[in-house]
């Protein structure tokens, strides 16, 4: 062997035994430990349908943050003592944070106060006036109530009788909606009538009693906007508008049984909420309120690139 050969020997020992000690180096000076963040994610719910771009963000923070993601569905819709039980739950088996889409509206920031001290909640899909360890996210439901009131009052006939249907005022974002689309209506001839489903009987009493009025109607939370455009027979039945959308809303809107919605990224908001959930379990300063833009969505809006990520986000 030459010289030449021996020293290049050598040269490859050296760098061998370099990386060999480099990837000891963990062994000695200790590794840091990934520490994984452990959320739950309570619905207002049994079917998580309505969550489906809500669940492609979340996918998405959870794996950039290192968060094991718990998503709990209710025996029944609007179940608040089911609700109450899984965040107690959650709590006590040791729970960094809570997401939850309250079934109640306001004070729903002191109800979760007192059932998860000192555990950061991440309200979702309504307004939340309250301190750490509670925060919100939701669509701005202002504008989205005053945008639609304005977009009806614009497109439908004034003699046309307004009805606006949800399952119950008092659930969710529903009363903040109804505030702002209410106020809007004051600015016009129309005078609306609520059906509220908890109270005036279900969607087949309500076809039953407006056949014939070919009505415009506003469903104010997305099961009865899904409910009502399940059920209209044949075009021009009646006028349906909505808030929120998921794929199969939107294909209800290309078809023509959906007039129009009001749409916000369920994206960003599950982004969002497992994002800040795992700041606020670290104890980081954030806003105790953070409202997603809204924006009104009808066919012609389906195709435009502009609310492409909003309407369809990928995976």
């Amino acid at each position: 062997m030459t010289k030449s050969e021996k020293r290049g020997w050598m040269v490859a020992a050296v760098v061998l035994a370099a990386l060999f000690l480099f990837s000891c180096a963990g062994v000695f000076w200790g590794e840091k430990e990934t520490v994984i963040c452990q959320v739950a994610v309570i619905a207002r719910g049994r079917d998580d349908l309505e969550y489906e771009n809500f669940r492609k963000g979340m996918d998405q923070a959870a794996r950039e943050f290192d968060v094991d993601v718990h998503f709990l569905t209710l025996y029944e819709e609007n179940d608040w003592d089911d609700q109450k039980r899984l965040v107690e739950q959650e709590v006590q088996d040791g729970a960094d944070a809570v997401i939850v889409d309250a079934v109640w509206a306001d004070p729903v920031g002191e109800r979760f106060r007192a059932i998860s001290p000192g555990t950061p909640t991440i309200v979702i899909r309504q307004q939340v006036e309250a301190d750490y360890p509670i925060f919100g996210i939701c669509a701005d439901y202002e504008a989205a109530g005053r945008t639609l009131g304005t977009q009806v009052a614009s497109e439908i006939d004034g003699e046309r009788p307004v009805w606006l249907v949800c399952r119950g005022t008092e659930f969710g974002s529903v009363s903040q909606v109804l505030d702002s689309l209410l106020a809007s209506f004051l600015e016009t001839s129309i005078t609306p009538k609520i059906w509220d489903q908890s109270k005036d009987g279900d969607l087949e009493t309500f076809f039953s009693q407006t056949a014939g009025e070919r009505p415009c109607v506003i469903a104010l939370d997305l099961a009865s906007l899904w409910e009502l455009s399940g059920r209209i027979e044949y075009p021009g039945q009646i006028a349906l508008y909505g808030i929120g959308s998921t794929t199969a809303i939107l294909n209800r809107i290309d078809s023509g049984l959906i007039r129009g919605v009001m749409a916000y990224s369920a994206y960003d908001e599950g982004y969002l909420a497992v994002r800040e959930a795992v700041w606020a379990s670290q104890g980081m300063n954030m806003e105790n309120l953070t409202k997603l833009d809204v924006h009104y969505i009808t066919k012609e809006q389906l195709d435009d690139r502009t609310f492409e990520r909003m309407l369809y986000p990928m995976d």
